[in-house]
């Protein structure tokens, strides 16, 4: 018997926005802000300003999105929330809007419920239905691995099968790498490689922004882009038209 899987992303899902901030003082010299979580004064939601890399993460917002699920930006309100709410708590540092180094957003699915965006519950839901079909909605970031491996005994045991042991907190996904594609700050070609090959990649935003943290970084990969470029449109067989369009269509939005 088939065991499909539902992955289907629905129009109800939230909207979460990470505007990752880089102060640039008199002398121009990189600074952080300190670490902190803090409670919005304007609504009570709360958000996290997170050191990395020399910049810092400050974030996320909540919100319901209708929009094009291919095509998900982050709201100039968004931004301004998140600037005006970091100065209330760090006003020494003036944060503006040219400040700003870069912005990124996407969804995730939550289960539907009345409560609001703010106070809607984040736990996953599992469903097996009669069909054969497991159906994941909810769940973040933080607990993709439990809930990885429910699923996957879930399967197992429709199969008859019984599921391997494993510890996930020994696997290998469990450990985070901040680059894989760099090596002593050069582009590693074989590691740009298996990810196209390996994780589902289908256009070189979706490359660029998700299978690294070049997106992040100073430049935002833009001296990496055609080489990333030729390396996909020769392994997926892209046309030279459609990968000149996706490379002008990531430069946009890393001029955005």
């Amino acid at each position: 018997n088939p065991l499909p899987r539902n992955k289907t992303l629905r129009p109800t899902q939230r909207r979460r926005t990470h505007p990752a901030q880089k102060l640039e003082p008199l002398r121009r010299k990189p600074l952080r802000l300190p670490a902190s979580r803090n409670d919005a004064k304007t609504d009570g939601r709360i958000f996290f300003v997170m050191p990395w890399k020399g910049f810092s993460l400050i974030g996320t917002t909540d919100s319901d999105y209708n929009g094009d699920l291919n095509n998900v930006l982050a709201e100039p309100e968004e931004i301004r929330y998140l600037v005006e709410e970091t100065n209330r708590y760090l006003p020494e540092f003036q944060l503006k809007r040219k400040n700003i180094h870069s912005v990124f957003a996407g969804l995730r699915p939550l289960v539907p419920s009345q409560a609001s965006v703010n106070s809607a519950s984040r736990e996953e839901q599992i469903i097996f239905s009669l069909k054969n079909m497991i159906t994941i909605t909810g769940g973040k970031y933080t607990t993709y691995l439990p809930v990885a491996q429910k699923v996957a005994t879930m399967a197992y045991r429709f199969l008859g099968v019984n599921p391997p042991r494993q510890d996930i907190k020994k696997s290998s996904l469990h450990t985070f790498i901040p680059n894989p594609w760099l090596k002593n700050n050069k582009l590693d070609p074989s590691a740009v490689q298996f990810s196209i090959e390996h994780e589902m990649v289908t256009t070189l935003i979706d490359l660029m922004r998700r299978r690294s943290t070049l997106f992040l970084e100073p430049g935002n990969g833009m001296p990496y882009l055609d080489v990333i470029a030729a390396l996909l449109e020769k392994s997926k067989g892209i046309s030279a038209e459609e990968i000149s369009r996706q490379k002008e269509n990531y430069t946009q939005r890393v001029t955005a």
